[in-house]
């Protein structure tokens, strides 16, 4: 038995024609001998096809989900530096911010007074304010004086609205009206 020498076909020798694929043989043409050639089965297996994208897309999508993952660092970046920059802010604007019992104005004394009329104050604090708010009148003029009335003048306020002085240290003494008008007094000590 011979082999077609283009398809391989297992050809009688006596044929001039291959039966699969219809090579003409001459008489020149040799059939090759089985016992040198290896037989192609006749049937085979199909081959399964591997489905394969294109490289474009394989590109894109690797660059998709990189940036994506750049963007997630930037993201994370951003919002700490907002957190960071949110509390050094707070740190200056309010520095007592995260002590459990910042300092406050707590109030010790208030008081109503008129033209003509004194009060009499006494604070033992480092730091303490006077807050006054006006009730009737254009014009506060008033005089701390220290110790008994007639000695030195401690300070003097003159105001045309409400507001507030805040002193250092020891004070014992009188708060004389001087004006026209009537004020709210607020004596507050920082504690």
């Amino acid at each position: 038995m011979k082999y077609c020498p283009e398809c391989g076909e297992k050809i009688e020798e006596v044929r001039k024609f291959c039966p699969e694929c219809g090579f003409k043989f001459s008489s020149q043409t040799k059939l090759e001998d089985t016992s040198s050639v290896v037989p192609i089965p006749e049937k085979s297996e199909p081959v399964q096809q591997i489905k394969s994208k294109p490289l474009g897309e394989i590109e894109k999508k690797s660059v998709g989900q990189g940036t994506k993952k750049v963007a997630l660092i930037f993201g994370i970046i951003f919002i700490v530096i907002i957190i960071l920059a949110s509390a050094w802010y707070m740190s200056i604007q309010h520095p007592n911010y995260y002590t459990p019992n910042p300092p406050t104005w707590q109030s010790i004394d208030s008081f109503y007074l008129e033209y003509g009329q004194m009060r009499h104050i006494s604070v033992n604090a480092e730091q303490w304010r006077m807050r006054w708010i006006f009730h009737s009148g254009s014009t506060l003029s008033a005089t701390l004086n220290s110790g008994t009335p007639g000695n030195p003048v401690f300070d003097t306020i003159y105001a045309t609205q409400d507001g507030e002085k805040v002193y250092t240290g020891y004070f014992e003494g009188y708060l004389n009206i001087n004006s026209q008008g009537t004020c709210y007094f607020y004596i507050e000590v920082y504690r």
